[in-house]
């Protein structure tokens, strides 16, 4: 039944994500000797897990919200994987049978991860249940509910009779913005990682963890990449990201004390004159090519669109790009520890507002300039 169906999904993202992350765990464990209680071993297991579905670890009066994102898109995957099979399971998909499995999902997880959370508890680090069964079960959910849509081709096909292209361009004119500001972010966070190795590895030296910690950290660190990628977008659009007392922004640097963590390695002393123009240049870019797919999708013959299509399309898109990019920086946030890392990251109303705008405003104007170009040559 469709019951069961999103109760397995919700089991199989649970247990999988909590066997990605036990691997991890083991090896780290066996590569320090394994002298830590095995016991102990599964209940970091089990933390870990939760704490990557967006749970705070609580640590007397500390607590540490910063989620790991890699973790994060790791647990949607999988969910959403298992919502694909729930639904081939189910077809015809109707939407009765479409919110049975996301409701599946959602107990499932959301009763495992309280029960995780129970079982995981160490004598100085905890997870408040009500919470991780709230977070697990919103993020299995939606999941869910995407990779069963995705797996319905007929729920596609209503959709499609119903809203016309040029409307439902918006949607995929958000994906191609999101992606082209993903991928520059993350093309100068390399080129910051190249620049700053010396300062990362020194701090891993420092640490000295013996071989089981330093797996530990570099699998720790992977996780936090897609974290780091959200804090250099933030930092290349303008508004920058507080880590304590230190600031960075696309004009400049305020210098601080700073955690021990081998990703803050990348924190620059100061910021190179080319951040701020190549900021505008992405922003620019993901714009430009958001107008001219607007533009190219209220052209074509076998679907016509008013002459005010493209640029209606191209200024929604740009509003789904601001919702798209304050998600990612709320996310992207949280707190490192006590007192001025209570909370660190990006303001995401300022990073949001910046993307926007300036994806809103360049899209809009190529997409009109575009579809002008267009109807007024003999082609057109």
């Amino acid at each position: 039944t469709a019951l069961v169906a999103g109760l397995l999904t919700g089991l199989w993202a649970v247990v999988a994500g909590l066997g990605v992350v036990a691997s991890g765990v083991l090896l780290a464990w066996l590569g320090s000797g394994a002298q830590a209680p095995f016991l102990d071993v599964l209940r970091v297991v089990g933390l870990g897990w939760l704490f990557g579905a967006g749970a705070t670890l609580q640590s007397a009066d500390v607590g540490w919200s910063l989620t790991p994102l890699g973790l994060t898109l790791l647990t949607i995957a999988l969910v959403y994987r298992g919502g694909l099979w729930a639904a081939e399971t189910q077809q015809p998909l109707r939407g009765s049978r479409l919110g049975v499995i996301v409701a599946g999902a959602v107990v499932s997880s959301a009763a495992l991860a309280w029960l995780i959370a129970e079982a995981s508890a160490l004598a100085a680090t905890t997870v408040e249940p009500p919470e991780a069964a709230g977070r697990a079960g919103l993020l299995c959910g939606a999941g869910a509910l995407v990779g069963s849509v995705a797996a319905a081709p007929h729920l596609r096909a209503k959709v499609t009779a119903v809203v016309p292209r040029w409307l439902r361009a918006a949607w995929s004119g958000m994906a191609l913005a999101g992606a082209v500001l993903v991928a520059g972010a993350a093309g100068v966070l390399t080129v910051a990682l190249v620049g700053s190795f010396g300062a990362v590895t020194s701090l891993l030296e420092q640490l000295a963890p013996g071989a089981g910690g330093l797996f530990a950290l570099l699998l720790i660190c992977l996780a936090y990449v897609p974290t780091a990628v959200v804090w250099t977008l933030a930092v290349l659009v303008g508004p920058g990201i507080g880590v304590g007392a230190v600031t960075v922004t696309s004009s400049g640097v305020v210098t601080g004390p700073l955690p021990g963590f081998p990703l803050l390695g990348l924190v620059p002393a100061t910021v190179p004159v080319w951040v701020a123009p190549a900021g505008v240049a992405l922003l620019l870019a993901a714009g430009v090519l958001v107008g001219l797919h607007s533009a190219r999708q209220a052209g074509l013959a076998d679907d016509p669109a008013p002459a005010w299509a493209p640029v209606a399309t191209a200024a929604i898109a740009g509003v789904g790009v601001t919702v798209l990019v304050a998600l990612a920086s709320v996310a992207a946030a949280g707190s490192m520890g006590p007192g001025g890392l209570a909370q660190v990251g990006p303001p995401a109303g300022a990073v949001a507002a910046v993307c926007g705008l300036a994806v809103t405003a360049s899209a809009a104007a190529s997409a009109a300039a575009f579809t002008w170009r267009r109807r007024s040559t003999p082609e057109g």
